[in-house]
């Protein structure tokens, strides 16, 4: 099975089979048709011409809106007109890999001449003139790559977490040093670790051309993170002659205080739990807590920035 043998349908069967798109027009029939009356020449014969312009005509002659085909010319790289075009009859393979994984691969058969533009080239050059000469044609068209340096990209950077963004900068031609502002660390109370997203936009002349993302795990400091401590006091005395029994009805206090951190001068509690041997309580406003045993006392929170 050769690219070549769809020109006189040959292993048609096997070309579907393997999920390739062939043309649905006479391929013989469009290339006598241009000929004899050329309409359409373009310069630049790589992959951009091949992949699109050739392309969109294919589509058209698939859809019998137009019966005659496109001639290319290369004034530049000659060997791509030996070793890509007329070794396969002028045909191409466009081979299109989508968004879901899934690959496209459609022969491409709009081409029918392939030209070197180039005195040097007597039988080519001459098919040139006639082509120029012809009342039938109709555009000539280009294929131009215009050469960009590094310079020429600018970049705008921008985050986001969570219901938070903003601007890193914009118009940047090569790195930037980005701190993480306090006010975002804050924006999460409940995240020491909280994930963000970096999108960089790529622009030439003012228009974006692309972007990329990158996200990643925050560590918030240790210093960021207030302190919790906790101090145990006996809420009221009962003499030791009283008994065990009556001591250990006895209430005692804790007082769970948060440190100062970096970013506020203050925290709060949002809840903690109480446990007292087998006993364990969870509440949310924190003052005083009666028990029933004294045995073993622990008390623990979390602090908000």
């Amino acid at each position: 099975m050769k690219l070549i043998d769809v020109i006189n349908n040959e292993n048609r069967d096997e070309f579907i089979k393997h999920n390739y798109n062939l043309p649905r027009y006479d391929i013989k029939k469009v290339r006598e048709n241009t000929k004899k009356e050329p309409t359409w020449i373009h310069f630049g014969a790589g992959n951009i011409f091949r992949a699109f312009p050739a392309a969109v005509l294919n589509e058209i002659l698939n859809k019998n809106e137009y019966d005659k085909g496109v001639i290319v010319a290369e004034s530049f790289d000659y060997d791509i007109i030996d070793e890509a075009y007329r070794p396969y009859d002028n045909l191409s393979l466009l081979v299109s890999l989508k968004s879901t994984g899934e690959i496209e691969k459609t022969v491409i058969a709009s081409v029918t001449e392939s030209l070197k533009a180039d005195k040097s080239f007597k039988e080519d050059w001459d098919r040139l003139v006639e082509i120029f000469k012809a009342p039938s044609l109709a555009q000539v068209t280009f294929t131009i790559t215009k050469k960009i340096s590094n310079n020429d990209y600018l970049h705008d950077l921008t985050y986001s977490m969570y219901n938070s963004s903003g601007t890193i900068g914009t118009d940047l031609s090569a790195t930037k040093t980005w701190v993480i502002p306090t006010s975002l660390i804050n924006s999460t109370p409940d995240n020491d670790n909280p994930i963000i997203t970096i999108t960089c936009s790529t622009k030439i002349d003012g228009k974006v051309i692309g972007s990329s993302t990158y996200s990643f795990n925050c560590k918030v400091p240790d210093n960021y993170i207030p302190t919790c401590s906790l101090a145990i006091e006996e809420a009221g005395n009962t003499p030791a002659s009283w008994g065990v029994y009556i001591q250990n009805q006895s209430k005692i206090k804790g007082t769970i205080t948060t440190g100062k951190n970096v970013s506020s001068d203050t925290a709060t509690i949002k809840s903690y739990i109480t446990n007292s041997f087998f006993e364990a309580t969870s509440v949310n406003n924190y003052v005083t807590n009666p028990f029933t045993s004294l045995n073993f006392l622990s008390e623990s929170g979390t602090s908000t920035i």
